[in-house]
C-alpha cells in the first residue's frame, strides 16, 4: 500500500508548525530502479522514472528549490524521453563502482538526496558472497531539523499572539491562549520533533492528531488530517488558538456599559425607528455588547418568548455572535495567508534565507510549496545464486528477484536500506574442505555450509582472506590442522576461525 508524501508536509508541518510549507495531493513521480548483478560482478542498472498529471519540462519551474537530476553520460545511456518518461540504463564492469541514477538536488543547502549503491563481491571459499546496499537519503538532518522546527515555531507563537493581541486586546483576555501557544502547543511540536526521526511519520501523525483533539482541534484523527486540504488545515490551527480567548467580565467595560444599557432600553421600549437605530449602535459595539445582549435576551424569552422585545433581543444576540464568529474567521483564515506569503512569498533579500530553512525542516523530496507532487519508488533487484538475507521491507518475488516499495517519506530523517546478499555454492572446495573436515568421501552438510558462509559474512574483508587461507591450507593438507591453529590466535580472524570450528565440529 502507498504512503501518499502530502501525509507529512500537509498535515505535520501545517499542524505541528503553522507552516505552509506544504503541498496538495495530486502529481506523482513513480520511481522504478531495476539492477542485475552477474556471477562475475558485472551488471546492469536501469532507472525509469514516470509522472503522472505533471510534465517534466514544467518540474523546474514547479519546484524551483528542489532538481532533479538527470542520469548523465558517461555512465548512463538515455533511451526514453518524453514530457511525462525517462528511461535510461548503465553497465558497470566486475569492480567498477554501480551508478545510483536518482538524485535530487538542493541548492539551497548544497546538497543532494538519492541514492547510493554499495556491492561487495567476497570469496568465501565454499560459495562467492553478493552483498548488496542500495541506501535513499535526504538531504536534511533529524538534528538540523529538529533545531530549525523549535526556531521556527518560537517564531510562529510569538507572532501569533502579537496577531491575536492587536485585533483582539480590547474584547478579549489573551492570557489563556498566550499559555497554550507557550506550553501546551510548544510541548507538542517539541515531542514530535524529536519523535518524528524515531517512530517515522505516520506514527507520529497519530500521536499528533489524537492529543490535537483532545484539545478541542476539530480534526479529529490522522485520516482527515489527511483528507483536509493544507490552507484548511492551517486556518483551522489558527482559528484552534484563537479559541482559548475569552471575552473581557462585564466590570471591565464599564467605560461602554451605560451606552449598552441606554441602546437596549431603546430597542426593547423605543418606536420603530429608534429600535432599529439601537440594533445598529450595538452592532457597532460588537464584542463588547454581546454579553450583555444575550442575558437581555435570555431574561426577556423566560418572561414571554413571543413578544417583541423577546425577538428583537435574541435577533441582536445572534448577530452579535455572527458578527463575532464571521471576525474570528476573517482573522483565522488572514493569519493563514500571512503565513503562507512568509514562507513562500518573500522580499528577495531575504528569499534565500526563507529556502533554506524550508531545507532544513523539509528536505529534499517534501517541496516548499502548494504545488502538488508525491514520489513512489518501485526497486527490484536480481543477484547471483540463492538468497542468503533480505533486508527489512524486501520481498521475494516468483522470478527470482527481490523487490522493495517505499516513498520519499520512508527515508525523510532516516536512511532506508534496499540490503540483500546471495551466495553462489563452489562445488569443488565444499567437496575438498568435507573431506579435510570429516574425512575421505565426507561431505558438508547443507546446515555447515551455510553456517561457514554466514559466519564469515559477518567480519571484514582482511579477517575473511586470513580465514579462507586457512581453509585452502585445509584441503591441501587434508586436515583442519590450519584451521585449529588459525583458531587459537588471539585476533579477529581467530575469533571467527574458533567459531567456524565450533560450528563445523567434528564426524
Amino acid at each position: 500500500m502507498r504512503t501518499r508524501l502530502t501525509l507529512f508536509q500537509s498535515r505535520i508541518a501545517h499542524v505541528l508548525l503553522a507552516l505552509p510549507a506544504v503541498i496538495a495531493a495530486g502529481c506523482a513521480m513513480d520511481t522504478q530502479i531495476a539492477t542485475v548483478v552477474q556471477a562475475d560482478g558485472s551488471g546492469s542498472r536501469t532507472v525509469h522514472l514516470q509522472l503522472r498529471d505533471l510534465e517534466r519540462t514544467k518540474e523546474a519551474e514547479t519546484y524551483p528549490t528542489k532538481r532533479f537530476a538527470l542520469p548523465a553520460a558517461p555512465d548512463w545511456t538515455v533511451e526514453d524521453t518524453g514530457a511525462t518518461a525517462l528511461k535510461a540504463n548503465a553497465k558497470w564492469a566486475p569492480g567498477q563502482a554501480v551508478p545510483s541514477g536518482y538524485r535530487r538536488e538542493v541548492p539551497a543547502l548544497e546538497r543532494t538526496a538519492g541514492a547510493e549503491v554499495r556491492l561487495e563481491v567476497r570469496d568465501h571459499f565454499v560459495c562467492t558472497s553478493y552483498r548488496y546496499l542500495e541506501t535513499y537519503r535526504d538531504a536534511n538532518t533529524a538534528e538540523e531539523f529538529q533545531e530549525t522546527l523549535l526556531a521556527e515555531y518560537d517564531r510562529f507563537q510569538l507572532w501569533m499572539y502579537r496577531e491575536a493581541e492587536r485585533e483582539l486586546a480590547a474584547t478579549h483576555e489573551l492570557e489563556a491562549m498566550k499559555k497554550y501557544l507557550e506550553k501546551d502547543l510548544q510541548k507538542l511540536v517539541a515531542d514530535s520533533a524529536e519523535r518524528l526521526p524515531k517512530s517515522g511519520i505516520m506514527s507520529t501523525l497519530g500521536i499528533v492528531a489524537f492529543r490535537l483533539a483532545m484539545g478541542g482541534f476539530p480534526i479529529k484523527n490522522a485520516n482527515q488530517l489527511f483528507e483536509t486540504d493544507p490552507r484548511d488545515v492551517m486556518r483551522l490551527l489558527a482559528r484552534h488558538c484563537l479559541n482559548r480567548t475569552r471575552l473581557k467580565p462585564d466590570p471591565k467595560l464599564e467605560r461602554d456599559g451605560a451606552a449598552i444599557r441606554l441602546a437596549l432600553e431603546k430597542l426593547v421600549g423605543g418606536d420603530v425607528d429608534e429600535q432599529e437605530l439601537a440594533h445598529q449602535e450595538l452592532l457597532k459595539l460588537g464584542p463588547l455588547a454581546l454579553r450583555a445582549a444575550q442575558t437581555a435576551a435570555k431574561e426577556a424569552h423566560g418572561k414571554d418568548p413571543e413578544s417583541g422585545a423577546a425577538k428583537r433581543l435574541g435577533k441582536l444576540a445572534a448577530d452579535l455572535e455572527a458578527a463575532l464568529e464571521a471576525k474570528f474567521e476573517a482573522l483565522a483564515k488572514r493569519l493563514a495567508a500571512e503565513l503562507e506569503d512568509y514562507y513562500l512569498k518573500p522580499p528577495a533579500a531575504e528569499k534565500s534565507a526563507r529556502e533554506k530553512t524550508l531545507a532544513r525542516m523539509l528536505g529534499g523530496h517534501i517541496e516548499a510549496n502548494f504545488a502538488s507532487i508525491e514520489y513512489f519508488f518501485l526497486v527490484r533487484l536480481q543477484l547471483p545464486g540463492e538468497w542468503a538475507f533480505v533486508g527489512p521491507n524486501g520481498h521475494k518475488l516468483e522470478d527470482g528477484t527481490v523487490r522493495w516499495n517505499f516513498s520519499a517519506l520512508d527515508f525523510f530523517l532516516k536512511d532506508f536500506a534496499c540490503e540483500a546478499r546471495s551466495r553462489v555454492w563452489k562445488d569443488e572446495p565444499l567437496a575438498k574442505l568435507g573431506a579435510a573436515l570429516h574425512g575421505p568421501g565426507e561431505a558438508l552438510t547443507v546446515r555447515e555450509r551455510e553456517q561457514l558462509d554466514e559466519e564469515l559474512a559477518k567480519h571484514p574483508e582482511a579477517v575473511v582472506k586470513e580465514v579462507v587461507a586457512a581453509l585452502q591450507a585445509c584441503t591441501e593438507q587434508a586436515g583442519r590442522a590450519p584451521l585449529d591453529a588459525l583458531a587459537v590466535k588471539d585476533s579477529p580472524a581467530g575469533k571467527a576461525a574458533q567459531e567456524l570450528a565450533k560450528a563445523l565440529g567434528t564426524k
